[in-house]
């Protein structure tokens, strides 16, 4: 298991909602309308990888081995929270990437305990990491990665896991069985609700030429 990597908030951009006049784009090619900041020369996107993986190692499905694809299904955001606000989290092994649904879902859990315990804004819009899937804007996850690293060194002292909750050890088989079963749930709902918008849409489409 890699050592935890404290992060001085010196070595990143000093972001914030108000110097960003509003949330950061997450458009492809690293374009987006929402006004976020380039990294400022300097940044040392190296050693805040070090960070976030040492924070979010042990943790299930999650691998934190770059700035896109290892950021797309939320798990990584959550991880990282979970090391500090277990409660907030719940349990991790619940979580899953399984489906579009379940990975927006962990957008939102994860971007609104980031507002409400660490006074982070929603900088990124769950929609914008969906459309982007599964390669987010690299960017936007550095900048968003920066501030939580902040909010948690300032709120705690140090951005670093000492101190903090561990990480859940691995799902039991009963816990794997379980959230394999949820997984599937979630699939068939999201295809019967798919059936259902194409039969209202070939229905629509009969209406219009009757």
């Amino acid at each position: 298991e890699p050592p935890v990597h404290p992060v001085s908030a010196e070595l990143y951009f000093p972001f914030s909602a108000a110097s960003s006049q509003g949330k950061l784009g997450n458009g492809a090619g690293g374009g987006g309308g929402g006004g976020g900041m380039p990294p400022k020369k300097g940044l040392d996107q190296e050693a805040l990888l070090r960070w976030a993986k040492a924070e979010t190692s042990g943790y299930p499905l999650v691998q934190v081995t770059n700035w896109q694809s290892s950021w797309n299904d939320g798990l990584a955001f959550c991880a990282l929270l979970h090391r500090r606000f277990p409660e907030d989290i719940g349990s991790f092994d619940a979580l899953t990437n399984a489906t579009p649904e379940a990975r927006a879902a962990n957008f939102e859990l994860a971007f609104g305990v980031a507002e409400r315990r660490l006074d982070v804004d929603r900088l990124l819009d769950v929609e914008d990491m969906m459309a982007t899937y599964p390669k987010p804007d690299k960017k936007c996850m550095v900048l968003y990665a920066v501030t939580l690293n902040k909010a948690i060194a300032e709120k705690f002292g140090s951005a670093s896991g000492s101190g903090a909750a561990p990480a859940p050890a691995a799902a039991s088989k009963k816990e794997a069985a379980k959230a394999k079963a949820a997984a599937a749930k979630a699939e068939k709902e999201a295809e019967a609700e798919r059936a259902r918008a194409e039969k209202e849409e070939r229905i629509a489409r009969s209406r219009a030429k009757a």
